[in-house]
């Protein structure tokens, strides 16, 4: 895990590029030093390339300044020599501050502008440079507000926006607008952006998300959270139907009139339930309905001979281990991606669950069909005995395969 820069600190602008590298078997952080000139990080979005390459953008020059300078730069780490190869943004439109970037199935990234202009891009390896993705049918963020909320890939490539829809200058002062806050659809398939639902107004209010979460389910739909005129309360909460490009209401959660967007937060669980916080001391699970396509569950196609003792490493080959979808995001400031493969281990006999630890793995595709390896690690709390293997990706899981702990 890795972690670069930072926007606040307990509430106050403080902006820095300190950065560090988390080794899970040594419990060690160890510092990474930040790319070459870049003075702050903060409030900078980043993903994972298909092939585990980290992409970090650099939001602003000088970010600590009234009139920041803003950048278009990316950079890319290398781990083995924990450095950087930095990148100018090359066909980049605009600058990068406050925009989502979320993979492809074809491995590019997708990304969306903020600033009053209703253009995207994509960013494409080898020629590490941006190209023209074509303009959004109504720019979810083509507003003075530059938020966005999230951007979340579902099965078969498309993209669902949801986008924050009114000046702050009128947050928090009391929202009245009953304009309706637009989404936007990327047709993975046609290349293109299509006409997708606004977000309904509640009580002559205008919703939307401006920093805000949402989540893959396991039936490819999304939901997502949104607070009325950037930033204000109460949340309320839809899902994304993506078979009919239409919205339904959710039930909202007993907090809901304290919330706003931007300090909640969502992840997708190996079980298909959704996990979300909104800055409290109490999590919240939500269990979607609806059953994901037999054609998006990960499969295995082999297991390497080893002892399957607690504690052993063993490789496991198959497709789609990654998913079709990167799971849950957060507008440009948090990335919940899951779309890495999750061995879980089931006793036979007392139903006893574990997962196995997952590593080297050999791409983070998430394109149909895509084969890939992993390592995992049984863990050494696995009680012995003949049990079930499975492999999951974002919720849901591959067929079982016979094992027997020893």
């Amino acid at each position: 895990m890795i972690v670069e820069g930072g926007e606040y600190l307990g509430g106050t602008p403080s902006w820095t590029n300190k950065g560090a590298i988390y080794n899970p078997v040594t419990n060690k952080w160890r510092s990474v030093a930040p790319p070459v000139g870049w003075s702050n990080i903060g409030d900078a979005q980043s993903n994972v390339l298909a092939n585990g390459t980290f992409i970090l953008a650099q939001a602003c020059q000088n970010c600590t300044t009234s009139s920041p300078i803003l950048s278009s730069a990316q950079a890319l780490f290398n781990t083995t020599g924990r450095n950087w190869l930095t990148l100018g943004g090359q066909g980049k439109n605009d600058p990068n501050d406050e925009e989502p970037w979320v993979l492809q199935p074809n491995g590019q990234l997708l990304t969306v502008d903020t600033w009053l202009t209703p253009t995207t891009e994509l960013f494409s390896q080898p020629g590490l440079s941006w190209s023209f993705a074509g303009n959004t049918v109504k720019s979810p963020v083509n507003t003075p507000a530059a938020e966005v909320g999230p951007a979340v890939v579902m099965p078969g490539g498309n993209t669902f926006v949801v986008g924050a829809g009114t000046s702050p200058t009128q947050a928090p002062a009391p929202c009245t607008t009953n304009k309706p806050a637009p989404t936007a659809l990327h047709n993975y398939a046609a290349g293109r952006w299509v006409k997708s639902p606004a977000i309904p107004t509640i009580g002559g209010k205008q919703y939307d998300s401006a920093d805000g979460p949402g989540s893959i389910l396991p039936d490819g739909n999304v939901l997502f959270d949104v607070s009325p005129c950037v930033f204000n309360a109460p949340i309320a909460f839809f899902q994304y139907n993506a078979s009919s490009n239409t919205l339904s209401p959710v039930p909202n959660i007993p907090n809901a009139a304290n919330d706003s967007t931007y300090y909640t937060r969502m992840l997708a669980l190996p079980n298909g339930q959704v996990l979300f916080n909104d800055e409290s001391s109490q999590m919240l699970v939500y269990t979607a309905g609806g059953t994901p396509n037999p054609a998006w569950a990960p499969s295995i196609n082999g297991i390497s001979s080893f002892s399957f003792t607690p504690g052993r490493t063993g490789s496991l080959s198959g497709t789609q281990l990654a998913g079709l979808s990167q799971g849950a995001a957060y507008g440009d400031d948090a990335q919940q991606n899951t779309n890495f493969p999750r061995v879980r281990i089931t006793n036979n006999k007392s139903g006893v669950v574990t997962y196995a630890r997952t590593s080297h793995w050999t791409s983070v595709s998430i394109a149909p069909g895509a084969t890939s390896t992993t390592n995992f690690t049984i863990p050494s709390t696995t009680p012995a005995g003949r049990s079930t293997l499975v492999v999951i990706a974002n919720g849901i899981a591959s067929s079982p395969v016979g094992v027997t702990i020893r």
